[in-house]
């Protein structure tokens, strides 16, 4: 069960990770170029500042980390969890779904992208009190919004600046699982 853990880093460039041994942890880790990821990853509370491309074909574990240039998911993921994560201002789609087995996405804003959540696989993934918002493309393209989802505006301080953090008002507080 070797796995390597990285936390507390800066990348600057563009990251390209293809393993062989049983998974990489990153926490706490800002990566401002591209990010290409094969094999079993666990992400949490990372900040991507560009376009990030996972490819999982057993696990992969996403969490309270922030994307502001989308996501996009291939493989064949059995073992998939993206939760309490902003996905932002994208120039394609927040959140790509190409293939999966058993994907859960939960209590996610996925908002001002040019297109929400894209699901170009033809299974329905399970959705979860997730908030998609202002995506012009469209919110839920080829997928069913999901149980307690929401097309509301979030409320962000300033996403325009990069100022993410929830209002008062934010429909998006208390609400999720």
């Amino acid at each position: 069960h070797a796995y390597v853990d990285i936390q507390h880093t800066n990348f600057s460039d563009a990251i390209e990770v293809d393993f062989e041994f049983d998974s990489l942890k990153i926490r706490r880790t800002q990566f401002d170029g591209e990010v290409s990821f094969e094999g079993n990853v666990v992400l949490d509370s990372c900040i991507f500042h560009d376009q990030v491309l996972l490819t999982s074909w057993q696990y992969m574990r996403v969490k309270r980390s922030l994307f502001e240039n989308g996501i996009d998911i291939g493989g064949d993921v059995r073992d998939g969890e993206l939760t309490n994560n902003t996905i932002v201002g994208a120039r394609n789609d927040g959140l790509i779904l190409h293939r999966f087995s058993n994907l859960r996405i939960l209590n996610n804003i996925i908002a001002y992208n040019r297109g929400g959540i894209n699901n170009r696989f033809n299974e329905q993934p399970d959705l979860l009190y997730n908030c998609v918002y202002s995506n012009p493309d469209g919110d839920w393209i080829g997928c069913e919004q999901g149980h307690e989802s929401l097309s509301e505006d979030p409320h962000m301080a300033d996403y325009q600046r990069f100022e993410f953090n929830l209002t008062e008002d934010s429909p998006c507080i208390d609400t999720g699982d």
